[in-house]
Formats: structure tokens, sequence, C-alpha cells
């Protein structure tokens, strides 16, 4: 069924196509207050337009050749991840905001025409296991991650079938890496480190940029 028009008041982040065939990512919360400067809303305080409702503009992304979308919430830091996949195995993320909302959320799919939906799931992902996306930056892929409250520090490991989990980065207190340029796809994963001397691992993330 199309879906109707939320209630005034509604918080609400939306990630898909608009009616215009663009991708974005939409915000809605209560705090409407102007900020100065020219930078984003959700990745610092000097957004340089209101906070509320307002939208990022994704239309660079190619929806015909990456269709499969994901959005991933970190209910501690706020932080939301918009990711595209070209077969839904390889995570590119195209936007990050950290928007706080309430506790309670409701996560579901919704369309103002005739469409299908395939492989539709909603998750509840362990808060204290790394979440990881990559950003690409030309032959280069930065990877990000969420920081679990056990952990205090990370190691970065290439656990691809030719590496065997060497470790390319150790002891990271930064959320965000660039890995080496590699020479073709690429696995890695992190392995949080918590005080006590224990360590979690996130799941494996594919890295495929061309081969230079």
């Amino acid at each position: 069924m199309p879906c109707q028009a939320l209630p005034s008041g509604t918080w609400s982040r939306f990630f898909g196509v608009d009616s215009g065939g663009r991708l974005v990512l939409r915000t809605r919360t209560l705090d409407t207050r102007e900020d100065f400067g020219a930078g984003n809303p959700g990745d610092d305080a000097g957004g340089g337009q209101t906070r509320s409702p307002y939208l990022r503009d994704l239309s660079q992304v190619d929806i015909g050749d990456r269709p499969w979308l994901r959005l991933q919430r970190d209910a501690r830091s706020h932080l939301s991840t918009a990711l595209v996949s070209a077969d839904g195995r390889a995570w590119q993320s195209v936007a990050r905001d950290i928007v706080p909302l309430p506790e309670t959320v409701h996560a579901g799919v919704c369309t103002t025409g005739a469409c299908a939906f395939e492989d539709v799931d909603a998750k509840s992902l362990d808060p204290d296991i790394p979440m990881l996306s990559i950003r690409y930056q030309g032959a280069r892929a930065e990877l990000a991650r969420t920081k679990p409250r056990t952990v205090t520090v990370f190691d970065v490991l290439d656990v691809s079938e030719d590496a065997d989990g060497v470790v390319v980065a150790e002891d990271l207190f930064q959320t965000r890496f660039t890995l080496p340029e590699p020479s073709g796809d690429r696995t890695y994963k992190v392995v949080g480190k918590r005080p006590d001397g224990g360590t979690v691992s996130s799941a494996e993330i594919d890295v495929e940029i061309p081969a230079a």
C-alpha cells in the first residue's frame, strides 16, 4: 500500500528515491533552529541551514548500478549511515549523519506508487560489536567503524584469501582509517581490544576497487 503522510511532529529518517528519481537521505526532527556556517547538519555545529527538516542529495549515486540500499543506525552514538551496493554483499557508505532520535524507532518500507521490494530485512545489531562501512575516494577506500563502549583501541586486519589475517594497522583510536591502496578486491575486519585484555571482532567487509 502507498505510505501515508507522517503526522506533524513525527521524527523520521528516509533513505531512498524521491518523486524526482533522486537518491536522498531525508531527516526530520523537532529541532528547527538555524545554524551559521557552511557545514552539514549532523556533521558539525555549523550547518548553515535549518537543522530539520533537511535533505542530503545523493543523486551522484547511480541507483541503477547500486539498487541495494541499507540504512544503519548506532543507537548509542546516534550515528546513521546510508549505504548502497551493487550486489547486496559489498557495501559503500554514501552519507553519515549524527542525529538524535527517540529510544524507540520503527523501521519499514513505503512507496507512493506501484513497485516491488525484494529481500527486505530489519535487524537488531549487537552494540558491543563494531559496525563497518566503506567510503571510496578515487582509488582509495576509507574504513569507518562504530565504537562499542567496552573497547579502547582497534586493529585493522586484511583477511583476504592471500593475506591470512595480516595486521595493516594496530592500536587505533580514531573511527576512520584510510586503507592501503589495493591491487584488487580485498576483505577486511577490525578487532577491538578491551581494557581487560579481551577482544571483539567485527563482521568482514569487502572492498572492491579495480586494480590500478
